[in-house]
């Protein structure tokens, strides 16, 4: 008998081990439900373990947007945790003390329950009478296990072992506020960071709202004690080798309607930056203030000094990587008035044939296309055409600064947005959503998903005002339009 019971016992041991050491595995037993645990899931549990069993960095922030999961995490993450170390003292944040007692009391229940008592006995407490204290408790055999607090609450004469941080913004009210958003940053020296020891391990939960909210600022101030994990909604790029999803794909679709989600982005592109894609954008814009750019509807072409293609070109077509830009302008010898833009992932052939449909569309022969990438081999496919293509070689520092460059130029007013220009077919340029896209970009930059916009600005502005008033071909020019 004791043959057959024993192969039944190593399979219970076997189970119980993998719900006491997986964080999603635990979550399913301690709360008697199923999750539908998604790839993110479990990149942030297996980050919350690693913090747990002292690998990597002991910082770690996690970037989400709202309604995946990532408090649920955070509060079952915080019992295991204790369950292996009883003797840490935990620290928990929240914007107010009555949202930092919620989760108190939930991990408090999670802890009294007899699932959890079976997984760590020496952790298990007893809740007294079925009354829970909302600011803290105390391991049996241990002190000052949690303490729940408020941001504007305190935590003084305490000291922490897990310092954990969650919806510590109450509202996009209180993110757009600079006093509050000082408050925070005050209350987290003052408060939060005397907290530490040489050993403090440190989580971050937040939905980010704001450009300069807290997260922003502590990361600035220090920069290499975190591993930030940021899942966006929307796949965008492949800066994230564990996002399993193609370019384009909404996250987590069997909880959050796709449709809902395009929706928002269209109607409130900053919101969708900030709560969304966790990359927040200031209201004009992170280094690009576009509120100094003019509007107009349509222009006199004949009045017009030139008209022009500027194009970005990207190493490959694949779309894990940045696409290619074109950017048709006119220039009226003082300002630059934007009529169209386009972005998406071609061959050098099809570089050529739309830059071609592009400069037949606004009826021109000048094409500028910076000398990198694809770029040398567009250049000759276009000079071959008979197009008066001008190389514009890259200055040789990062994208960031050779737009800041041009900032001067976009204060004073020398950029102009074209609205509803039509084509020399009598065909409109661009639609209103590609203008939005335009817009929204060059306020993300240099933090959004794509810069060819703001790179193609720039080119614009460098090659038309900043180096010269206009261009001119010379006889070097002229000859290598022939060549």
């Amino acid at each position: 008998m004791s043959e057959a019971i024993d192969p039944i016992l190593q399979e219970i041991d076997i189970k119980l081990n993998l719900y006491r050491n997986d964080l999603l595995y635990f979550i399913d037993f301690v709360s008697h439900r199923k999750y539908h645990w998604k790839w993110f899931h479990r990149k942030a549990a297996n980050r919350l373990m690693d913090l747990t069993n002292g690998v990597g960095k002991k910082k770690v922030m996690i970037f989400m947007p709202p309604q995946v999961g990532k408090s649920t995490l955070l509060t079952h993450w915080i019992p295991q945790h204790l369950g292996k170390y009883p003797q840490d003292r935990v620290l928990l944040g929240s914007y107010a003390q009555s949202l930092a007692s919620e989760k108190n009391i939930e991990i408090q229940k999670i802890m009294s329950s007899d699932l959890y008592r079976l997984l760590f006995p020496h952790s298990h407490i007893l809740a007294n009478r079925g009354r829970m204290n909302t600011k803290q408790f105390d391991i049996p055999g241990h002190k000052d296990s949690l303490f729940a607090f408020g941001l504007t609450t305190g935590v003084a004469g305490r000291s922490g072992d897990l310092i954990c941080l969650d919806d510590i913004i109450k509202s996009v009210i209180e993110a757009e506020n600079k006093h509050q958003r000082d408050k925070s940053d005050t209350v987290y020296a003052n408060e939060i960071k005397t907290r530490r020891n040489i050993n403090t391990r440190e989580v971050f939960v937040i939905t980010r709202r704001h450009e300069d909210d807290l997260a922003a600022r502590i990361l600035l101030k220090e920069p290499d004690e975190w591993d930030v994990i940021l899942i966006p909604a929307e796949r965008v790029d492949d800066s994230d080798p564990d996002d399993p999803r193609a370019i384009g794909d909404m996250l987590f679709p069997e909880w959050q309607d796709p449709k809902d989600w395009e929706q928002l982005r269209k109607d409130y592109p900053r919101l969708w930056q900030c709560l969304y894609q966790q990359r927040p954008t200031g209201k004009d814009g992170n280094v690009i203030n576009v509120s100094h750019f003019k509007t107009h509807h349509s222009i006199s072409m004949s009045q017009m000094n030139f008209v022009c293609l500027y194009i970005d070109t990207a190493a490959t077509t694949d779309l894990s990587n940045d696409p290619t830009g074109i950017m048709t302008v006119a220039f009226d010898g003082k300002e630059i008035y934007v009529l169209s833009f386009q972005r998406g992932w071609y061959s050098p052939s099809e570089i050529v044939t739309m830059a071609i449909e592009a400069a037949n569309s606004i009826g021109t022969y000048d094409i500028r296309v910076e000398n990198k990438t694809m770029g040398p081999a567009v250049i000759n496919a276009l000079k071959q055409k008979d197009y008066k293509v001008k190389t514009l070689n890259v200055p040789g520092v990062a994208k960031e600064d050779r737009t800041k460059q041009m900032i001067y130029y976009y204060e004073q007013g020398k950029i102009n947005i074209v609205t509803n220009q039509n084509d020399t077919y009598g065909k409109r340029l661009w639609t209103d959503d590609d203008q939005n896209k335009f817009i929204s970009a060059l306020k993300e930059f240099p933090v959004g998903a794509h810069d060819e916009e703001a790179d193609c600005l720039e080119m614009a502005t460098r090659d038309l005002i900043h180096n010269a008033v206009g261009w001119r071909p010379t006889i070097k020019d002229i000859w290598s339009f022939r060549s």
